[in-house]
C-alpha cells in the first residue's frame, strides 16, 4: 500500500530553523530598540523635571526677595539684600522672605540663600539665621547637575543690563538694601545645551 505524504527532510528542517531565527533576531533587535526608545524616553523626561524644578526654585527665591542686608560673619559692616557677582564666591546671593516654619521654630521666616558653581553641580546654599557667624554652617543643596555654565545679569531701575550687583558705586543705606528689577540666567547643561531665563524680582 502505497502512500504520498512523507515527512520533512533533514534540509527542510534546517531551512525553516534558519529561518526562524532570522525572524526572531529580527524581533528581537525591535525590542531592544523600542526598550532602548523607551528608556532614552524617560531619563530625558526625568532630566528636564529636574531642569525645571531648578529654574523654579531659583524663581520662589527671586519671587521672594527681602530688602533685608545681613551683618558681616566678621565686624559690624553689611552684606546687601542682594548681592551678585560671577568674580566672587556666590554669583547670586540674597535676602527672601517666606520661609514656611511648620514647626514654630524660633527663627526667622527669612533666609539667606546663595547660588555658586561647583565642578558640574549648581548648588544651593542656606544659612538658618540671618547674621549668621562663622561658627554657623550653611546648608547645601545640589539642585541641578551636568552644569557646565552659570553665569547672571542683573535689569537696573534704568533699565540697563549689568553683571554686577549693587552696581558699582551705588552707596548708603538705600544702596544696600536695593534689589534688581530682573535676573537673566544663562547654563549650559548637558543634553539640552544653552539656556536662557529671564526671572522677575519682586519689588
Amino acid at each position: 500500500m502505497s502512500s504520498n505524504s512523507r515527512g520533512f527532510t533533514l534540509i527542510e528542517l534546517m531551512v525553516v530553523l534558519v529561518i526562524m531565527g532570522f525572524f526572531t533576531l529580527m524581533a528581537y533587535g525591535g525590542f531592544r530598540q523600542f526598550q532602548f526608545n523607551a528608556l532614552s524616553a524617560e531619563a530625558a523626561s526625568t532630566r528636564l523635571s529636574e531642569l525645571q524644578m531648578a529654574m523654579r526654585r531659583m524663581e520662589q527665591d527671586l519671587l521672594q526677595s527681602a530688602p533685608r542686608p545681613v551683618r558681616e560673619p566678621l565686624g559690624d559692616n553689611y552684606r546687601a539684600a542682594f548681592l551678585g557677582d560671577m568674580s566672587q564666591q556666590y554669583g547670586m546671593e540674597l535676602t527672601r522672605g517666606g520661609w514656611s516654619n511648620p514647626l514654630a521654630m524660633a527663627r526667622s521666616t527669612q533666609e539667606r540663600v546663595a547660588y555658586f558653581l561647583d565642578e558640574d553641580r549648581l548648588i544651593r546654599r542656606h544659612w538658618l539665621v540671618l547674621d549668621a557667624t562663622l561658627a554657623i554652617e550653611p546648608l547645601d543643596s545640589v539642585i541641578l547637575t551636568g552644569v557646565s555654565r552659570f553665569e547672571v545679569r542683573f535689569l537696573t531701575g534704568a533699565r540697563e543690563w549689568v553683571s554686577q550687583w549693587p552696581v558699582p558705586g551705588v552707596t548708603g543705606v538705600g544702596g544696600i538694601r536695593e534689589r534688581p528689577l530682573a535676573v537673566e540666567i544663562t547654563i549650559d547643561v548637558n543634553g539640552f545645551g544653552r539656556l536662557v531665563r529671564l526671572l522677575e524680582v519682586r519689588g
